[in-house]
C-alpha cells in the first residue's frame, strides 16, 4: 500500500516526513504514524505534524456529522490534541489554506474550514438542489378522490399532517419527510408510494444499509435496495469506489426515494444527487 501511494522513493520520503503515511490509501492511523515519527526525532512542532495533526481532527468530526469545523474551534482543539501553542496551529493551517490542502468558506459571518472533497461536496449538493428547485415544473396537487382510493387501499384515514406531507411531496422537486417513531412517516410515505403507482409514474426505493433496505421492503411492500447498489458500485484500487450511474449515465427514475437519511453522508448524498436528472424528484425519510 505504501509503495502504490508513494512510490519508489518511499523510504526516503517516509524519513523526511513520517506524516506521509497518514493517507486514507494507505490506512496508517494518526497516532500509529505519531509513534513511528518518534523513533525518527521528530520534533513535536514539526510542520508535517502539525498538518496531519489538523487533517485528523477534521476528519474525526466527519464521524460526528460535522462536514466543517469553526476556524477558532479547529485551531483550539487541533493545538490541545497535539500538544503545541495556538500561534504553531494557526501558522500552519494558513499554509494550508494558501495552497489549497485545506478549503475556507465564510457561512454567516464565521470562518469554517473544510477538507477539499468535502467543500466541493457541499457545495455541488447545494447547486445541484437550487438548479432543481428553479427548473422543475410541479406535479399536480393530488385530488380528493386520489386519497379516497389511497385510503381506501390502506384501510386507514389520513390526518391533516399526513396529506400535508402527501401533497408537498408530490409538488416539490425535493421534499424531506421528517419525524419521530409514531409520528406516521410511514403512513405518509405509502400513501406517496401509492399515487405514484396510481399515476404510473417510476420510483426507486433506497436506503444506506441493508437492514434499512430490508425494513423499507417490508414497511412499503416494494422492493428497496441500497444506494450502492441502486448506483450501481465499482470498486477500484485501494478499495476507492466509484458508480456507474452519475452525470453521464443517470438513473432512469420520475421519484428517487431515500429512507434513513440520517445515516447519508455528503460524498453519498453527492453521487445520488449526480446520478439523477433535474427532473427527477427527490424525496428523502428520516
Amino acid at each position: 500500500s505504501i509503495f502504490k501511494v508513494l512510490g519508489v522513493n518511499s523510504i526516503e520520503i517516509i524519513k523526511e516526513n513520517p506524516y506521509s503515511l497518514c493517507n486514507d490509501a494507505i490506512g496508517f492511523t494518526f497516532e500509529r504514524v505519531d509513534e513511528i515519527a518518534v523513533k525518527f526525532d521528530v520534533d513535536t512542532n514539526n510542520i508535517y505534524r502539525i498538518a496531519a495533526g489538523i487533517e485528523y481532527v477534521l476528519k474525526s468530526n466527519l464521524n460526528n456529522g460535522h462536514t466543517c469545523l469553526p476556524h477558532t474551534k479547529l485551531i483550539d482543539v487541533s493545538a490541545r490534541f497535539l500538544d503545541v501553542q495556538l500561534e504553531k496551529v494557526e501558522e500552519v493551517l494558513e499554509i494550508m489554506l494558501d495552497s489549497l490542502r485545506l478549503f475556507g468558506r465564510e457561512l454567516d459571518g464565521a470562518l469554517f474550514i473544510f477538507l477539499p472533497e468535502y467543500a466541493q461536496a457541499e457545495e455541488y449538493i447545494s447547486n445541484k438542489i437550487k438548479v432543481m428547485l428553479n427548473c422543475n415544473q410541479p406535479l399536480y396537487s393530488i385530488t380528493e378522490q386520489e386519497l379516497n382510493i389511497v385510503e381506501q387501499k390502506l384501510n386507514i384515514e389520513f390526518d391533516a399532517m399526513q396529506i400535508s406531507a402527501v401533497n408537498y411531496a408530490m409538488e416539490n422537486s425535493l421534499f424531506v419527510l421528517t419525524g419521530g417513531p409514531g409520528t406516521g412517516k410511514t403512513t405518509a410515505l405509502n400513501a406517496i408510494i401509492e399515487i405514484l403507482n396510481n399515476r404510473k409514474m417510476s420510483f426507486a426505493l433506497a436506503a444506506p444499509t441493508g437492514r434499512a433496505a430490508k425494513r423499507m421492503t417490508e414497511v412499503t411492500g416494494h422492493n428497496a435496495t441500497t444506494i450502492h447498489r441502486l448506483l450501481e458500485v465499482e470498486w477500484g484500487e485501494g478499495e476507492k469506489i466509484s458508480f456507474a450511474k452519475n452525470s453521464k449515465s443517470p438513473l432512469d427514475y420520475d421519484v428517487v426515494i431515500i429512507d434513513e437519511m440520517s445515516m447519508v453522508d455528503a460524498q453519498l448524498f453527492k453521487a445520488v444527487l449526480e446520478a439523477t436528472r433535474i427532473t427527477t424528484r427527490i424525496i428523502l425519510v428520516g
